[in-house]
């Protein structure tokens, strides 16, 4: 990740009180991992990133653009 667990974690809860279910995501700049709350249903999850092997292993995505 490019920044600290605390952060990671403090983002998370930020944008745990913004989504809810069904919700359909842009992930601008996303990698490996999501800052997303795993316990949301979201319709989509499109993603933009630099590195095609790292959007390959985020498992939250639905679809990606390198």
């Amino acid at each position: 990740t490019h920044i600290d667990d605390n952060a990671c974690e403090r983002l998370k809860n930020y944008y745990r009180s913004l989504l809810i279910d069904g919700d359909a995501i842009l992930d601008l700049m996303s990698s490996f991992v999501s800052n997303l709350p795993d316990e949301i249903e979201y319709s989509r999850v499109s993603a933009q990133g630099m590195n095609r092997v790292e959007l390959e292993a985020n498992l939250q995505l639905t679809d990606f653009v390198p």
